[in-house]
């Protein structure tokens, strides 16, 4: 191997080697990694070496193994990765639901719809690539948020179980900052057979085996959770459930979701949940328009271009005789659930051979957290903490599971007998 390879060099040319190749200037680099771009400078320049936290910061940023970041040594070749398919995952059939939705003139194009195919799955990856949206998320403060929960795991056995993962990058970073505990598993469920595979290579790629993490790819749908026997153990385990990416916000019905798919988790169990942020109240529909980027002109035109492609993808895919498709971006002030809170309806009229219809190709809900927080209560999550992110365009909110409480039983009248 030649001389010249950033293994054999210092790891100011390990720096400059990975930045370079992903693309990235310093500036860019600094924000991502929490650091100052004087700091990448200097590192670059050989005028300064980093201490243990920033080259962990460095290597979280850019995607490396710290080990390899500082000593040059190689990353592992291989990690333990399990792949199950759940036994109600039948993908031909939701294929088939699609078909009969688009048939129809009008219906509400779930996302599990839109990442069946490689297509769908690589234009998603696409748009989460893209620079704006890509710096948005690199903000999401992983750190800190396992310092607040490692204390809450205690000691015990454990699994981090993120549901609607698509490529895995938070929650396989949020494991590797809990790999302290010593038996601790990372379950990555997805609907998607492509950005699950996109997954597992980033878990072998980026948890050491030093940290002795299993990882387990789940191919099935979260809304049958409840009937998943492979999550049981033989003995009691403390979960994490994490949904990122604007999953939960994303779901027809959240409070329902929480009630029924999530019954099974345990008092002591904890969910993060990663949301977009109500940009004013939902009383005033018109600050809503005028601040929220969805409905105004706060987005670059490629990024809409975007996204527009992946929401309508699964019309263009699966209809026939489709002469033009254009989005409209409507406020829902009426449909979530949860107090405070409203929503962003894109809407696709389709003009087809067979006439005009119009489905509903997007739906993501913004949250007012006092909301959010009294509405969890009521299902038996109290709130912990939360994390602005973005310009607190969004945040991430932990909650912990508690005990339903014990009705109490009213005393029968005097001179009544019980029977």
């Amino acid at each position: 191997m030649s001389s010249k390879h950033p293994q054999y060099r210092g790891i100011r040319d390990r720096l400059r080697f990975v930045r370079q190749g992903r693309n990235l200037t310093c500036n860019v680099l600094a924000q991502r990694a929490g650091i100052t771009h004087t700091t990448v400078a200097q590192i670059e320049s050989g005028r300064t070496i980093p201490g243990v936290d920033t080259v962990e910061k460095l290597a979280d940023a850019l995607g490396v193994d710290p080990r390899w970041f500082t000593f040059g040594t190689p990353e592992p070749e291989h990690h333990p990765f399990q792949a199950l398919i759940a036994p109600d995952f039948h993908p031909i059939q939701l294929v088939t639901e699609l078909r009969t939705l688009l048939g129809g003139r009008s219906g509400h194009i779930d996302d599990t719809y839109k990442y069946l195919d490689p297509i769908g799955a690589a234009q998603f990856q696409q748009l989460h690539q893209q620079q704006d949206f890509a710096d948005e998320v690199f903000t999401v403060p992983i750190r800190e948020i396992a310092s607040a929960i490692s204390p809450l795991l205690g000691d015990g056995p454990c699994d981090l179980l993120g549901l609607g993962v698509g490529t895995g990058d938070h929650e396989i970073k949020l494991a590797t900052k809990l790999a302290k505990h010593p038996d601790m598993r990372l379950l990555l469920l997805d609907v998607s057979l492509p950005l699950l595979a996109e997954a597992a290579q980033n878990a072998i790629k980026h948890i050491p085996r030093s940290r002795n993490i299993p990882v387990i790819g789940i191919l099935g749908n979260f809304h049958q959770l409840p009937s998943y026997s492979f999550l049981e153990s033989d003995g009691p385990r403390k979960h994490l459930v994490t949904m990122f990416g604007y999953t939960f916000g994303n779901l027809e019905n959240e409070v329902r979701f929480v009630s029924n798919s999530l019954s099974w988790l345990s008092p002591g169990d904890l969910l993060l949940l990663d949301v977009d942020c109500a940009m004013a109240p939902a009383a005033d529909p018109a600050l809503i328009r005028k601040r929220d980027r969805a409905l105004s002109t706060g987005r670059p035109p490629s990024w809409l271009s975007q996204v527009e492609e992946f929401l309508t993808g699964p019309i263009w895919r699966y209809s026939s005789g489709v002469r033009s498709v254009v989005v409209n971006r409507t406020l829902d002030l009426h449909s979530s659930p949860v107090p405070g809170s409203y929503a962003i309806d894109m809407r696709a009229v389709v003009e087809s051979s067979a006439g005009k219809k119009e489905f509903s190709v997007g739906y993501t809900k913004r949250y007012d957290l006092d909301g959010l927080t009294e509405c969890m209560k009521k299902l038996q999550w109290q709130f912990i903490q939360h994390w602005p992110y973005a310009e607190n365009r969004s945040m991430v909110c932990l909650f912990e599971r508690r005990a339903a409480p014990i009705e109490k039983k009213t005393p029968a009248p005097r001179g009544m007998r019980k029977v």
